[in-house]
C-alpha cells in the first residue's frame, strides 16, 4: 500500500501525467483528499531508480530502531570522533610538511596533504600495516577515515595507531 495525493504525485515529472496508471483516478477526487493505492508489481518491477531497495529499507529500519532508540550510539560517535580529532591534530602538529591539515566530524574525517603522492603513500603503507583506507578529494590528496559506527574503542585505537605509524613511515 502506498499513500498518494493528487498534489504530491508529481504531474508531468515522469514523462506522463501520472507515474502509474492507477493514479489516473486521482483526477476525480478533491485536491486535498488522500488516496491509498495498492500497487501490485509484476516480477522484477519491485526495484528501480525511484523505488529503492527493499532489503536496504528493512535493514535501515532495523538499524534505526536498534541503534538510535536511545542516545548511546550518538554519544559513542561523538566520543570516538573526538579521539580521531585528537590523533589528527597531533599528527598535523608534527612537521608533516606545508599544507597538511585535517577536517571532519563524528566518524567522518580526512587528513589532507598538499602533495597527493604523500596521501597515496600513506594509504599504501597503511595497507601494508593492516589498515584499509583510501584517498579522496579532487586530486586524491585526502586520506579518508570512515570507521564503522559500531567500531569498538579498541578497534578504533588500533586503527589510529596504524594510521599514525603509516603517516610517519610514508615520510
Amino acid at each position: 500500500m502506498r499513500p498518494a495525493s493528487g498534489k504530491s504525485a508529481g504531474r508531468g515529472r515522469h514523462g506522463a501525467r501520472w507515474p502509474c496508471p492507477a493514479f489516473a483516478d486521482v483526477n476525480r477526487l478533491p485536491a486535498d483528499e488522500t488516496v491509498t493505492i495498492a500497487w501490485i508489481w509484476e516480477p522484477g518491477e519491485h526495484n528501480g531508480t525511484f523505488r529503492g531497495n527493499n532489503p536496504a529499507f528493512v535493514t535501515a529500519t532495523a538499524a534505526l530502531e536498534t541503534y538510535w532508540r536511545d542516545g548511546v550510539l550518538r554519544e559513542r560517535t561523538l566520543i570516538q570522533g573526538g579521539r580521531i580529532e585528537r590523533t589528527l591534530r597531533e599528527l598535523c602538529s608534527d612537521d608533516l610538511g606545508p599544507g597538511t591539515s585535517y577536517r571532519g566530524r563524528g566518524l567522518v574525517w580526512g587528513l589532507e596533504f598538499q602533495d597527493k603522492e604523500r596521501a597515496a603513500a600513506v594509504c599504501r603503507r597503511a595497507f601494508e600495516n593492516g589498515l584499509l583506507i583510501e584517498t579522496s578529494g579532487p586530486a586524491d590528496e585526502v586520506v579518508k577515515l570512515l570507521p564503522s559506527l559500531t567500531i569498538s574503542p579498541a578497534e578504533l585505537e588500533e586503527g589510529l595507531e596504524i594510521l599514525t605509524r603509516s603517516v610517519r613511515e610514508a615520510g
